[in-house]
């Protein structure tokens, strides 16, 4: 033994403790995978959880179908040759815009003109379970409304067969309307104060039948499908025209596509025809008035004739005639082109409607700004026939087509300037070609009248009549400028996969929130559990560990000494010379973090074990705060060290040798003394703890927690070995680690850690005490309550 006085000096050793790390930030994936697997009903229980909202979710699910047609546009525009032969009566050219083609096929009017080609004003369904299933064209009645009034719209009817011939309707109550309930019979009109209708049997109809239906108003369908139509051109540089639609009943899309796409050739047909309609309406006016002329020239000539029996002229009189002749032919063309823009000039003054002009080139007159103009006119007419008062572009077409209007009136008057100067040139000729005819002789001359006269209606006439036919054959041969090249058909269900993603889902979430448990239940863990908390705070050696047992005595290891618990004390015995790094570790203290953590009772087993090797063994009780040896031995503790550091007795008198509750000699702390702090810290204790080193070769101390009072600071110096004591699910891990990074940097590294009162059934590794399991749960007699620090600040 050393009977130096000079308390030992400890050098880390070089292997264990240069560079030494608190804590270890490694992955233990087996720690985790045992951790995983003994929270297996977590995930048992999470994925029955998941798997069964996914499974009802899946029972929810309808299909989502996806219906598409296609459309060539631009495919029935005439050829070349047929726009010179019929120039003047081609759609205009706004309506050849693809854009707007677009625009007008999703327009709110053609929308309304397709649905009311098919009847989607009942909406028939029945209801299951879990969804509502649609009834279109597979139901077992058909609807025909009359009158639906508007608070009935959208309304859920209860429809039931009564007994083949008749019927009943119900309404269950709401908060718009009360409980209605209304019978009738097939085939007869049922007429309420909120609607009229006519119920009919289908093929499809079964006795008892019961479904429910509702009334939708032609707004809301055109608003419906409006918003489900969606254009696209197959390729970036093809003028086809895709037109798709999604919904749950993919024959009523298909069957609205198909009647959509006929009117929207339709609609194109009728544009491209309303041209040539105008123009061979103004012709039969036209000819209606010429008739009359033609008819009553032609009278007077032949009563002329018969009158004067005059048939044949000269050549002089046939030449002035040719002329005078010509020069009323160009009058009646003036006086048509005079009619037109008259009646040019008047539409553009009175504006009482919004169709289309003719051109006037229709009507032989060629002047490039006017026909320019009325192309415009034309167009500025449809955009704001496309509009309502509400479009923010209204007023913007409307100034637009003012503008249009005041060039056209400017044009008008140039062009009837022209006219006025070449129809007085005309006259002048023939005026002079008059004065000629003068000269001929007075029968002569009225004959030439009368012939005139009949020669320039003929013409006019004939004139008319070519242009109507020439219109005639152009409507009779219009297209539309557009093909249907693929009809409306089911291409695909759009959430096929949502089943699948559903059950995937559910396994993810099932095996992800247990998993999130267990991680946050690690993280939240704030008190060390087992040996790999401590590993991970330290780099002090673990000693070992003393498991958990139930109904211990004060001290196990006498009581059991072949039991687990007195084996893991023998194992930490042996581990402490490694420690001190000498054959016989003489000088243990004992502490802790805090009061609870059971240092008496281990420092109680671990003398009886020491002292079961024969050698000589004391356990000193150096908690002068609060000490816990001498209730834990039934012992008083009116004598021990104290009194001995305060030369109240000698030490031979303070020590208890070995009893039949103990194998070892004790020294009590003593009476509590005012000052601990300092009578630690004293030359004598010095000398006392030498003294003791001179005759045991067992010195275990009992300290205070070094974690709340420092005095086991200077005791520390004194040993050759620090046990450092952590009580399983009750040492705090920040204040454990704390405590330990403070006594690294103080320099004292001759500490090896214990863990004490291990569960070993559920720490998921370690030995497992196939002995006796005994237990304690008390920091000496008194159970360790919450607040574990009060004690040793009282004084």
């Amino acid at each position: 033994m050393d009977t130096s006085t000079k308390p030992p000096t400890y050098l880390p050793p070089s292997s264990n403790f240069q560079n030494m790390d608190e804590e270890e930030s490694t992955f233990d994936i087996m720690e985790w995978l045992f951790k995983i697997l003994h929270h297996w009903y977590l995930f048992v229980f999470f994925l029955a959880m998941t798997l069964g909202i996914a499974f009802l979710v899946n029972r929810t699910w309808k299909p989502i179908y996806q219906v598409s047609a296609q459309i060539l546009i631009g495919a029935g525009q005439p050829s070349q040759s047929s726009q010179l032969v019929m120039q003047g009566f081609n759609l205009n050219t706004a309506y050849k815009n693809i854009d707007n083609q677009m625009i007008i096929f999703t327009s709110n009017e053609l929308i309304r003109k397709a649905l009311s080609k098919i009847d989607l004003s009942v909406d028939y369904y029945t209801e299951g379970r879990f969804k509502l299933n649609n009834l279109y064209g597979i139901s077992p009645i058909d609807i025909k409304s009359d009158r639906i009034a508007d608070n009935v719209y959208g309304v859920q009817f209860d429809f039931h067969d009564i007994d083949g011939n008749s019927f009943e309707i119900i309404h269950q109550k709401d908060k718009q309307l009360g409980r209605l309930v209304f019978t009738g019979k097939y085939g007869e009109l049922l007429s309420t104060n909120y609607f009229t209708i006519i119920v009919n049997k289908t093929d499809l109809f079964q006795n008892k039948a019961f479904l429910h239906f509702a009334f939708l108003s032609p707004d809301y369908l055109a608003d419906y499908f409006s918003s489900r139509i969606a254009l696209n051109f197959v390729t970036t540089n093809s003028t086809v025209l895709s037109v798709s639609m999604t919904g749950p009943v993919y024959q009523r899309d298909i069957d609205f596509l198909n009647v959509l796409c006929d009117e929207f050739l339709i609609d194109n047909l009728q544009r491209k025809n309303e041209e040539a309609s105008k123009t061979i309406d103004f012709i039969n006016s036209q000819l209606d008035q010429i008739s009359d002329s033609l008819h009553l020239s032609e009278n007077k000539l032949q009563d002329y004739r018969k009158t004067s029996q005059v048939f044949d002229m000269n050549t002089y009189s046939s030449t002035l005639m040719g002329h005078l002749t010509s020069y009323e032919e160009k009058r009646l063309e003036f006086q048509l082109k005079e009619t037109y823009l008259h009646y040019l000039e008047n539409y553009i003054k009175r504006n009482l409607n919004k169709d289309q002009i003719m051109t006037p080139s229709s009507l032989g007159i060629v002047d490039p700004i006017l026909v320019e103009l009325l192309n415009q006119f034309n167009a500025a007419q449809i955009k704001l026939s496309q509009t309502t008062p509400q479009n923010p572009f209204y007023e913007k077409y409307t100034d637009e087509l003012t503008r249009i209007r005041n060039a056209m009136e400017d044009a008008l008057k140039n062009v009837q300037a022209g006219f006025e100067i070449e129809k007085q040139n005309i006259d002048n000729q023939e005026q002079k070609a008059t004065t000629q005819l003068e000269s001929l002789p007075e029968i002569e001359n009225k004959m030439s009248n009368f012939e005139r006269q009949y020669k320039m209606n003929d013409a006019y006439y004939t004139y008319l009549l070519q242009k109507r036919a020439e219109a005639q054959i152009q409507q009779a041969s219009n297209v539309p400028d557009n093909t249907i090249l693929e009809r409306a058909r089911m291409i695909s269900v759009t959430n096929g996969g949502e089943k699948s993603r559903s059950m995937m889902m559910a396994i993810a979430i099932g095996l992800l929130i247990p998993l999130l448990i267990i991680i946050l239940k690690e993280f939240l863990k704030l008190k060390i559990i087992d040996k790999r908390d401590i590993e991970k705070m330290t780099a002090f050696p673990y000693l070992g560990n003393v498991p958990h047992v139930i109904n211990a005595t004060t001290i196990s290891v006498i009581k059991h000494p072949k039991s687990s618990v007195a084996e893991a004390y023998r194992i930490i015995r042996t581990r402490v010379n490694f420690v001190a790094q000498k054959n016989d570790a003489a000088c243990v203290v004992v502490t802790s973090t805090e009061s609870g953590d059971g240092k008496s009772y281990f420092s109680l087993n671990y003398a009886a074990i020491c002292a079961m090797t024969r050698e000589k063994t004391i356990l000193v009780g150096l908690d002068l705060r609060k000490p816990s040896l001498a209730a834990s031995l039934n012992l008083e503790n009116k004598v021990g060290i104290t009194n001995v550091l305060l030369d109240e007795l000698t030490l031979e008198e303070a020590i208890i040798h070995p009893t039949t509750d103990f194998n070892f000699d004790l020294l009590l702390s003593g009476s509590v003394p005012p000052n601990p702090g300092e009578l630690i810290r004293s030359n004598k204790l010095l000398d006392l703890i030498n003294q003791l080193k001179q005759t045991y070769q067992y010195i275990i101390i009992d300290t205070s927690p070094v974690g709340i009072v420092a005095d086991a600071y200077p005791l520390m110096s004194l040993a050759d070995t620090v046990i450092y004591l952590a009580r399983s699910k009750k040492t705090d891990k920040k204040f454990f680690k704390t405590v330990i990074r403070q006594l690294k940097m103080d320099g004292i590294y001759h500490i090896g850690i214990v863990l004490n009162d291990l569960d070993t059934s559920k720490s998921g590794y370690g030995y497992h005490y196939g002995y006796h399991r005994y237990g304690y749960g008390y920091y000496g007699r008194k159970k360790a309550g919450k607040d574990y620090t009060k004690d040793y600040y009282e004084e």
